[in-house]
């Protein structure tokens, strides 16, 4: 008699062995009824049936792989069908996964084909336990499911009950399929709670393997590699949808790089060979007789106002000429300064420059008059 406690086997692959997965040793075990009670006491129930994958010895394993790095856009919130996408209705997290690159679509890496591969074998092992299952005497699985079967049958198209696992993005506009994109797949992430209360469990590592939470990336655009879980597949009703069974996966784990926002634009200008400055810590300041007068912040236009020319703030110009100038001070950049902080000080480093070649300039000027 087997062991019941014996720990569960589980085998991954990663992305360098993907082709090495054997689509005939993945299966799914009977159907089991699930049941919970919730807060108002009412019984709740649904059908599924675990799937695992055959090792070389035999044994059964939970079976786990890497997923090529893909673009993606972002998390996205599952909401209650049918109800307004408001945080109370909140029911889980997904991302869509493209199958490809956009340069890829007509021609796969070896590791996409693989990817793609190991999803049609799971596909194909529900499409096999409909069938079976609904040709029992006494069917395990709901009515509901046993009627998509039925139809399915008579259409000559399993995909009428069983939902795809991937499909085609549509054209801009229009509900026509667009063949020239990358297939997509959404992959949904482990969470718990409802609501406002819903949180992912996924283990989510964002820039610098930092461990995040995936609602971190929610809507923001970047680059995915993913571990994909097995879990088998859910028998019963899909919303009004004919499908009567689904494929089951999830992802436990992924990396993701943020990409910056804006749309993307070949450079046309040459490269800026500029040295940097240490100059971050220098306060900005208006040059003489612009203050309060318009004058742009740093990093916008830094001419004076063209109609500025009352001779009080000329006055003053010269008056500041005339006085001697002070060396600028250059302070110990902090190491805690954000990037933000970074790019601005550049900016106002790069108006000092423009100031003080104006001033060298007017200078000059006044020498050769004299």
């Amino acid at each position: 008699m087997a062991n019941k406690n014996k720990e569960q086997k589980s085998i991954f692959f990663s992305l360098e062995d993907l082709h090495l997965v054997d689509p005939d040793r993945f299966f799914v075990k009977a159907p089991v009824v699930n049941e919970f009670v919730d807060k108002k006491g009412k019984k709740v129930t649904w059908v599924t049936s675990p799937g695992y994958y055959r090792n070389d010895n035999g044994d059964e394993c939970i079976f786990e792989c890497a997923s090529p790095t893909q673009h993606c856009w972002g998390v996205k919130i599952n909401y209650v069908y049918g109800k307004d996408e408001e945080p109370e209705n909140m029911t889980g997290y997904q991302f869509c996964y493209p199958l490809t690159d956009m340069k890829t679509v007509d021609s796969p890496t070896k590791a996409e084909k693989a990817f793609r591969n190991i999803i049609d074998a799971l596909n194909n092992v529900t499409v096999k336990a409909l069938q079976k299952e609904c040709s029992r005497k006494e069917t395990r699985v709901p009515d509901c499911t046993f009627n998509s079967f039925s139809a399915a049958k008579a259409k000559k198209n399993w995909g009428y009950a069983v939902k795809p696992i991937y499909g085609f993005q549509k054209k801009k506009g229009t509900k026509d399929d667009d063949p020239t994109k990358p297939l997509v797949v959404y992959f949904k992430l482990p969470s718990r709670g409802k609501g406002k209360k819903l949180e992912s469990t996924a283990m989510v590592y964002g820039p610098g393997d930092k461990r995040v939470s995936a609602a971190e990336f929610i809507n923001v655009r970047g680059n995915i590699d993913a571990i994909l879980h097995y879990d088998g597949i859910y028998w019963g009703a899909h919303g009004q949808k004919s499908f009567g069974c689904s494929t089951k996966t999830h992802v436990p784990e992924f990396n993701y790089a943020p990409l910056g926002l804006g749309v993307k634009r070949d450079r046309r200008l040459p490269p800026n060979t500029a040295q940097e400055e240490d100059n971050s810590g220098d306060e900005f300041q208006h040059p003489a007789g612009t203050k309060n007068k318009g004058f742009s912040q740093p990093g916008e236009e830094t001419n004076p106002p063209l109609n500025d020319d009352s001779d009080s703030d000329q006055s003053d110009s010269e008056e500041e000429d005339k006085k001697p100038k002070k060396p600028i001070k250059k302070k110990v950049v902090s190491k805690k300064m954000t990037q933000k902080q970074k790019i601005a000080a550049k900016k106002r480093a790069a108006a000092r420059r423009r100031r003080q070649a104006k001033d060298d300039s007017d200078e000059s000027d006044e020498s050769d008059e004299d």
